[in-house]
């Protein structure tokens, strides 16, 4: 069985989990902190039993932000080999930007690609390795495949459009025109 603790503990103890800075960008935490400042911290934040937080990046973000010292958390003892799994399962629930969506593919492609399909317990449905890895991050993620390929394309050809796509400027589908039509050009010239 997995140990869970629910405890307080003191802020400056809790740090971010690495990969989570790697991932994610701490985004709108002004309006999470509003949220925590007028009904308090509903879900305590996930620690790892190094007292990085797994679940929570934002919140901890807002608390911090507050001045809030006293924090709710529930310690897990996870294999570190897991921890990035957790932290992707985790943010499932939020809209995401297609950058972090693609830094989300990069890793669950490297996951897959070793061949280790997902533990069920981790995630929502055991996904196993190399059977088809685009359907199984599609449906990991809730992202077409057709999207991921383009994505993919897009950021290979031309990252900083991912950028536009993130601001709103250009959905998808037009950056991937985009850059098909860069492409082709670059082709005719050589």
């Amino acid at each position: 069985g997995k140990l869970v603790h629910h405890m307080k503990m003191n802020i400056s103890d809790i740090s971010h989990h690495p990969f989570n800075e790697e991932v994610y960008k701490l985004s709108d935490i002004d309006t999470l902190s509003e949220s925590i400042k007028r009904v308090g911290l509903l879900e305590p934040l996930v620690l790892n039993t190094n007292y990085q937080v797994i679940s929570g990046n934002r919140r901890l973000e807002a608390l911090l932000i507050l001045g809030i010292k006293d924090v709710p958390v529930i310690i897990k003892d996870i294999p570190e080999s897991d921890e990035q799994l957790y932290i992707i399962s985790h943010n499932s629930q939020r809209i995401k930007t297609s950058r972090e969506l693609l830094n989300e593919i990069k890793y669950l492609s490297h996951y897959i690609s070793k061949g280790q399909g997902f533990r069920s317990d981790l995630t929502s449905g055991n996904i196993a390795g190399s059977d088809d890895t685009r359907k199984s991050i599609s449906s990991k993620l809730g992202i077409s495949e057709g999207n991921i390929s383009k994505l993919k394309f897009i950021d290979s050809h031309n990252p900083e459009m991912v950028d536009l796509i993130d601001q709103g400027h250009l959905t998808i589908n037009q950056a991937f025109k985009e850059c098909k039509r860069q492409v082709s050009i670059i082709k005719i010239k050589d």
